[in-house]
C-alpha cells in the first residue's frame, strides 16, 4: 500500500464483503473514489465470480469460516477493517467474531451496511424458497440488480441460484452465542431503507467497544450512488481512528429535541427517539 499523502489516513486495507447475489466485482469501480491511504480489497464468496462452481455456502456463519483464511493473510499487512453492505454486513460481523477468538491483530473498525442486528425479526417475509418467476420478481422489486438481468431469461438463470442462495442465507441466519466484539462498529444506513427496522440501533448490543451511526440520502441499496460519499466518511473515521478528536467525536452527546447528535467532523447522525 502506497502512503497516505498530506498526512491524512495511514495506509490501511478496507476488507470489502458483497451483498446478496453480487461477487467481489461490485466493488473493482469503487476503488477509484477511495481517499489516499484507503486500499480496498473485495472478498470473493464462494459459488461466484473467480469462485464460480464452488458449493455455495449453507449459511452466514460457513461464509465467513471460509473467508476467515484470507482475512487472516490480509492482516499480515498491517492495519485492516472490514465492510459489508446488507448480507455482507452479516458475514462481516461473523468475520469479525472469528477473528477475535483467534486474537492477533483486530479490525481498526467494522463497517455495517443496511442490515439489522442479529436479533431483529425481519420485516418481509422469506422469498428463498418461492418460484424462478415469482422470486424473480420480488428481487427486481427490491433494486440494485441491473434491469438488464430480468430481460434476459439465459441470464437471468444463471444468477438465479447465487441469488437464491443468498437469499436463503439471510432469511435464516441465526446468530451462534458470541462475546461482544471489542472492535468498534460504525452502522451506515440510507434513511429510506424501508427494509430496517423501526429501531436500528439495536447493533449496539452486539459491541463491548463503540456502536456510532452513519445515515445517508438513499434507501437500501444507497451505496451504489453514494459510494464516494461514503468512502469519504470512512476514510475520515479511520484517519481518527485512536487520537484524542476520536474519542470525543464517538462519545455520547447530549442529544436534542431532534434526536440528532454530532459526530466526526460535525456530521449530523441521528438517533431514533425513545
Amino acid at each position: 500500500m502506497e502512503p497516505a499523502r498530506g498526512g491524512g489516513l495511514r495506509p490501511l486495507r478496507l476488507l470489502c464483503l458483497p451483498y446478496a447475489g453480487r461477487s467481489a466485482q461490485a466493488y473493482r469501480r469503487w476503488a477509484s473514489a477511495a481517499p489516499a491511504g484507503l486500499e480496498l480489497v473485495p472478498l470473493e464468496p464462494a459459488g461466484r465470480g473467480s469462485r464460480m462452481g464452488e458449493p455455495f455456502y449453507r449459511s452466514v456463519q460457513e461464509a465467513a469460516d471460509d473467508l476467515l483464511r484470507e482475512a487472516l493473510e490480509l492482516r499480515e499487512g498491517g492495519r485492516y477493517a472490514l465492510f459489508g453492505h446488507s448480507m455482507g454486513a452479516l458475514i462481516a460481523y461473523e468475520l469479525a467474531v472469528r477473528l477475535q477468538r483467534r486474537g492477533g491483530l483486530q479490525p481498526e473498525a467494522l463497517f455495517l451496511s443496511a442490515k439489522d442486528a442479529p436479533h431483529v425479526p425481519r420485516k418481509e417475509e422469506p422469498i428463498h424458497g418461492l418460484p424462478d418467476e415469482a422470486f424473480a420478481e420480488r428481487v427486481r422489486a427490491l433494486g440494485g440488480s441491473p434491469d438488464e438481468l430480468f430481460g434476459h431469461p439465459e441470464l437471468l438463470r444463471l444468477f438465479l441460484p447465487v441469488l437464491r442462495a443468498d437469499f436463503r442465507l439471510v432469511e435464516t441466519y441465526r446468530q451462534d452465542e458470541a462475546a461482544p466484539l471489542q472492535t468498534p462498529a460504525v452502522v451506515l444506513n440510507g434513511r429510506e431503507d424501508a427494509t430496517l427496522s423501526a429501531d436500528p440501533e439495536q447493533w449496539r448490543r452486539w459491541f463491548a467497544a463503540d456502536c456510532r451511526y452513519e445515515w445517508f440520502d438513499g434507501g437500501h441499496f444507497y451505496a451504489q450512488d453514494r459510494y464516494p460519499e461514503l468512502l469519504r466518511r470512512i476514510g475520515r473515521i479511520l484517519e481518527g481512528i485512536g487520537t484524542d478528536e476520536e474519542a470525543a467525536a464517538l462519545a455520547p452527546l447530549a442529544a436534542g429535541d431532534g434526536g440528532e447528535r454530532l459526530g466526526i467532523g460535525g456530521m449530523e447522525e441521528r438517533r431514533s427517539s425513545p
